[in-house]
C-alpha cells in the first residue's frame, strides 16, 4: 500500500483556492490526490468508493461527539420506470452512518464502510426527504447529511478526434455545509 493508505490521517492535506466562492461566502478548492486509482483500487475498502467513505470517516470523527459518523453520499440510480428513455445522470442523497471507534483501525473502519455502502444500494431510488419522514415518523432524528461525499469515476472519452474530459460545475448555491468531491480521471485522482 502507498503511504497514504498506511498513515492516511497523519498528514494534513493542503488545497488550493480555485478563486470561485458560493452565496454564503464559502470557497471552493481543489487538489489533485498523491496516490493514483491504482492505489485506491487496491485500498482496504470492499470498492475504492469504499476506500474513500472510510477515509472520510476516520477524518469527519475527530469533529464528532461520538463515535458514530454520518453524512450523505450520492447514488445514482435509474430505477423508476420512467426513467428509461431519458438521457443523464440521475442523483439521490442517501444517508450513511459508520462506527469510528478510538481504537478501530483504518482497515476496520473500511469493513464497516464496505457494509454501510452495500446497505445503502438498497434504499439508493429513495429519496432523502422521505426517509427523513420516515425516521421522524419512528421517533428517531433526521440523518446527518450536512456533509456529502460525491465520488465519481469518469471514462476517458472522445468526441470525433478530439480528447473530451468531464467537469463538477457548481451552482454557486450549496445545499450543505461541506460537499467533498473525488474524482477519478482515468489514473489521477481529484479531490475537491
Amino acid at each position: 500500500l502507498s503511504p497514504w493508505m498506511r498513515q492516511p490521517f497523519a498528514a494534513e492535506v493542503r488545497f488550493e483556492r480555485d478563486g470561485r466562492s458560493d452565496d454564503r461566502g464559502g470557497a471552493y478548492v481543489k487538489r489533485t490526490a498523491s496516490l493514483t486509482a491504482e492505489e485506491l483500487r487496491t485500498g482496504p475498502g470492499a470498492t475504492s468508493f469504499a476506500t474513500v467513505l472510510a477515509a472520510l470517516a476516520v477524518v469527519r470523527r475527530r469533529r464528532c461527539a461520538g463515535d458514530r459518523v454520518g453524512f450523505g453520499v450520492t447514488m445514482s440510480t435509474r430505477e423508476h420506470p420512467a426513467a428509461g428513455d431519458l438521457v443523464g445522470l440521475f442523483l439521490n442523497t442517501v444517508p450513511v452512518a459508520i462506527e469510528v471507534g478510538s481504537a478501530a483501525t483504518y482497515e476496520s473502519v473500511a469493513v464497516e464502510a464496505s457494509a454501510a455502502v452495500a446497505a445503502a444500494m438498497s434504499i439508493r431510488g429513495v429519496p432523502l426527504v422521505r426517509i427523513v419522514a420516515a425516521r421522524r415518523h419512528a421517533g428517531s432524528s433526521a440523518p446527518p447529511v450536512n456533509v456529502l461525499l460525491a465520488f465519481e469515476e469518469w471514462e476517458p472519452c472522445r468526441l470525433g478526434a478530439a480528447s473530451v474530459d468531464h467537469e463538477v460545475l457548481a451552482t454557486g448555491s450549496p445545499v450543505v455545509d461541506v460537499t467533498v468531491f473525488v474524482q477519478r480521471h482515468g489514473s489521477r485522482i481529484e479531490l475537491s
